[in-house]
């Protein structure tokens, strides 16, 4: 793997980023061939050219995006930022559409039937939901957004399920929120010692 990935990051970097496509379809290549079920491998099929069309146009986007950005032409900038976020679900929706198209085990290709307006639902209005709960239903929106990923995924005929346990999501979030808060006590208490000594030994001089 290490000599794909030196391979990869030099070529990408002598061909301006061009190479990428290539990089990426080797890189999961190699992945999938050495991921076995039943002792086959998966496959991934994808034309790296079909990927470079999709990326050119991204170049092209950010190209413009930043040279706006530079020049303070707002009125460009403004409207493409929110094209881009309107657009995110719905190229989210592509990315796995695109992705299971050119998966395959044993011959047989993976499928995603997710609906446009699902995407936007679980990567819109979601992530609204949970700026609006102060992020208190991270985990509830993670998990509603793996059980879209998963269940409009198919594989020769047979749709593949989810059974994830809301409460297994909330654990490592408590986790890592009382983590955080035993970090920021540990800092204001520290800042205060700190002042209280400062203070104490300037009024001693």
């Amino acid at each position: 793997y290490f000599g794909i990935w030196i391979v990869n990051l030099v070529l990408t970097v002598l061909t301006l980023g061009i190479y990428s496509a290539w990089a990426k379809v080797r890189t999961q290549r190699y992945l999938y061939s050495n991921t076995r079920l039943a002792g086959a491998p998966f496959e991934y099929l994808a034309d790296p050219i079909q990927i470079l069309k999709g990326r050119l146009i991204a170049y092209a986007f950010v190209i413009v995006l930043a040279v706006s950005a530079k020049f303070q032409f707002f009125w460009i900038v403004v409207p493409m930022y929110l094209l881009l976020l309107g657009l995110y679900p719905y190229l989210i929706h592509l990315s796995l559409r695109f992705r299971a198209r050119y998966s395959a085990w044993r011959g047989l290709r993976f499928r995603f039937d997710g609906r446009p307006g699902e995407a936007y639902t679980a990567y819109m209005l979601y992530p609204l939901v949970a700026f609006i709960t102060a992020y208190l239903m991270v985990p509830w929106m993670v998990k509603e957004q793996q059980s879209y990923v998963s269940k409009h995924h198919t594989f020769g005929g047979k749709r593949f399920g989810f059974a994830g346990v809301l409460m297994d999501y909330y654990k490592p979030f408590l986790i890592a929120l009382g983590i955080g808060f035993a970090l920021f006590m540990v800092l204001m208490f520290g800042m205060i010692g700190l002042a209280v000594a400062g203070a104490a030994s300037g009024g001693a001089a």
